[in-house]
């Protein structure tokens, strides 16, 4: 159980972390970070244009400007196959820097 612990203060440092290096601002808004974070995630898929989004992505705000937010995404392949991806990560500030992690 102390990993656990270890691991929620590790993420609230983490997280205070970023607003400090990248100063971020009560100016911004979840619907804003949503969109930088699945343009940012689209950018890294193979065919970005056949990436969507559906509905059931989460997002959690940590501090003012800090949103964690993860869901799937559905794009094409190399092959030209549809497939099925989820990604994770954090937008800082008002500049909704991001931080995606696709798997």
């Amino acid at each position: 159980m102390k990993v656990f612990g270890y691991g929620i203060i590790g993420a609230s440092m983490a997280a205070a972390g970023a607003v400090i290096y990248f100063g971020a601002l009560p100016d911004c808004t979840q619907k804003g970070a949503v969109n930088a974070m699945q343009q940012a995630v689209a950018a890294k898929m193979k065919s970005p244009s056949t990436a969507r989004f559906p509905e059931s992505f989460k997002v959690e705000k940590k501090l003012d400007c800090v949103y964690d937010i993860s869901g799937p995404v559905d794009s094409q392949n190399g092959f030209g196959a549809i497939v099925r991806s989820s990604y994770t990560g954090m937008v800082v500030g008002k500049e909704y820097k991001v931080m995606p992690l696709i798997y």
